[in-house]
């Protein structure tokens, strides 16, 4: 896969996380407008029901109101009734007692005694029976004893619609309370499942950061350069052991080398060798009183001062393949170079790259010449 896709993967990704967070928030936004419009039904209904109950209640006060009215108006009849009824007997018992005064004594005043009780209680029974008559009004505490049954039905009545809206009211509340539970359980849900939505998130992300890395090393390292260490003394004075350079890959893979570069070449599977070329294809090489000589001819070389002791296998002249490099180090008495049969000539295709900079040391950082 290659980075384009893989970027348009990851935007992908990225877009797909942002909608997913839309939809969320879309989501919140509407619960809340639902609990809203539930509280506000609710307080509707309260008003409601607080409205029907004040009506009934003053529905109920005014026929109270009526009802003692009424009351009053019949004790006040009965009153009238009770005193006409005692001015009866009081004329009786005055009657009897101007009867009773009247009379002789002896055996005539005892049977006019007789007689006359009999009349008083002859005159007392009708009184009596005449206290209620047929199609009289009841008195105001047969009233009050009738009302009171009537009351209390109200009053349970009263009592039984309180308590049943108060019912309401506690099935509404526990029915909210569920409700926001349920939502909070929801929401806490949905924080614990963006909780993880987001560490899932950031190791992808840190998945994909480390292989994007990974792939530009490697591409770096492959194609355009990387760092070397010399080991020992064959390049002094120009290179020095322990030295750390920057080798560009890069630059070979659009121009030949050129005479004087200092390159990177494998000597082994383990080893690599840094050395400078001195001769290049097609041209006839040969050291000769410890010098280089380039088609028969001395070569102008700055970097070999010092005659060298030992020609090779170059003593005679070797002419160079189309893709043959002849390489030398700087300290040339002590190079294990292009001289030896087992280093020998070095084709284009095993050339790693052009030492082109020193990192370390600093006092030394800087182009390589």
């Amino acid at each position: 896969m290659s980075i384009e896709e893989k970027k348009s993967d990851l935007d992908s990704f990225w877009d797909e996380a942002y909608s997913r967070d839309e939809e969320k928030e879309l989501k919140k936004q509407k619960k809340l407008e639902e609990k809203q419009k539930k509280k506000e039904e609710k307080l509707k209904k309260k008003k409601m029901r607080e409205s029907s109950s004040d009506e009934a209640a003053q529905s109920s006060g005014e026929g109270a109101a009526a009802d003692e009215k009424a009351a009053d108006q019949t004790g006040a009849e009965a009153e009238v009734a009770s005193p006409e009824k005692g001015g009866e007997q009081e004329d009786t018992d005055n009657s009897g007692k101007e009867k009773i005064a009247a009379e002789p004594s002896g055996e005539e005043k005892t049977s006019e005694v007789e007689a006359a009780d009999k009349e008083k209680t002859a005159e007392m029974e009708p009184a009596e029976d005449s206290s209620a008559p047929a199609g009289s009004e009841p008195s105001s505490d047969e009233e009050d004893s009738e009302d009171e049954p009537e009351k209390k039905r109200k009053n349970k009545k009263k009592k039984k619609k309180k308590s049943s809206d108060d019912a309401d009211d506690a099935g509404e509340d526990s029915e909210d309370d569920d409700s926001e539970k349920s939502e909070a359980d929801e929401e806490n849900g949905g924080k614990e499942r963006d909780k993880n939505y987001n560490i899932v998130r950031d190791l992808f992300s840190l998945i994909i950061y480390i292989g994007i890395v990974i792939i530009i090393c490697f591409l770096i390292i492959t194609f355009v350069g990387q760092r070397t260490t010399v080991k020992g003394d064959s390049m002094l004075p120009t290179l020095t052991n322990k030295d750390n350079l920057w080798i560009d890959k890069l630059t070979y893979r659009f121009h030949d080398p050129k005479r004087f570069d200092i390159i990177v070449f494998p000597y082994n599977d383990d080893e690599f060798y840094i050395k400078r070329i001195i001769g290049l294809p097609g041209e006839t090489v040969q050291i000769r009183d410890g010098h280089v000589y380039i088609n028969g001819e001395l070569l102008d070389d700055p970097y070999g001062d010092t005659a060298m002791n030992d020609s090779g296998i170059v003593a005679s002249p070797v002419l160079l393949k189309e893709d043959q490099y002849f390489v030398l180090g700087d300290n040339r008495n002590r190079s294990h170079d292009s001289r030896s049969a087992d280093v020998g000539f070095i084709s284009k295709d095993r050339i790693t790259g052009k030492a082109v900079f020193r990192l370390t040391p600093f006092k030394k950082f800087g182009k390589i010449k």
